[in-house]
């Protein structure tokens, strides 16, 4: 489906176009059945080639992280469902969506190994073996770091503008935290002194402190399906 264009400034690029599209701060097949059906999907303005670029990046995190997730869970309730749907070739629209399905299928299959090759200290948090049962019959699925990065520094731009009408300009650095590194643990201090909780549903929580004159300038714990868990810290360069 072809999205409407329209004239202003992209939040994440910051260009000034006539082709800025509505784009989905947490994208919008993240959020788990479980979400009330009257909560707002924020949005903020993108340009289109970002808004794209992003959707792809999303849509290849939902596969695999949706696989690694429990079907039956509240906060990811149908997440699971959307990852196989994107895989079965059964349900493409046409012979391009079908072949395109078919693909990353098989791309899938192939980036998956059994569980006992990797160190455990490889694992995204949250989505190891659980209870340290690793074994030949258990698989993992890779998951690129680059992703998970651009897109935890999307989302912490779109709800920059969304929360304080602000842009995270190219005088800011942005940098992207797994939650339980030993070394931003204070992040969680911070935020649970100074910060404050937002909650978009049982499947996403976000807590966010700024500075007192500047408010992009910020902490932020994202915890989506209570599984994915960044931190993320924007500071002046």
């Amino acid at each position: 489906m072809s999205k409407k264009k329209k004239k202003g400034f992209c939040t994440y690029c910051l260009k000034d176009t006539n082709n800025i599209t509505d784009d989905h701060i947490f994208p919008r097949k993240w959020y788990p059945k479980s979400t009330p059906k009257n909560m707002e999907k924020w949005q903020a303005p993108a340009y289109y080639k970002c808004n794209n670029n992003f959707s792809k990046i999303e849509n290849d995190l939902l596969i695999r992280f949706g696989l690694c997730i429990d079907p039956n869970e509240i906060k990811s309730l149908g997440i699971s469902d959307k990852a196989l749907r994107a895989l079965d070739p059964k349900l493409g629209k046409n012979p391009k969506d079908i072949k395109a399905r078919a693909d990353k299928r098989k791309k899938i299959l192939q980036e998956m190994f059994p569980v006992s090759k990797f160190p455990e200290e490889n694992f995204f948090p949250n989505f190891g073996p659980n209870n340290g049962n690793i074994n030949n019959s258990n698989h993992a699925l890779l998951v690129p770091v680059d992703s998970i990065t651009t897109i935890s520094k999307k989302i912490v731009r779109g709800l920059t503008y969304k929360l304080s009408n602000k842009y995270i300009t190219k005088d800011y650095d942005i940098s992207v935290h797994i939650n339980n590194e030993p070394d931003v643990k204070f992040i969680d201090d911070i935020l649970n002194k100074f910060g404050v909780k937002l909650i978009r549903g049982p499947g996403i929580i976000v807590k966010r402190a700024c500075v007192e004159n500047d408010s992009a300038c910020s902490l932020f714990s994202i915890r989506i399906w209570e599984r994915y868990f960044v931190n993320i810290i924007v500071n002046k360069s």
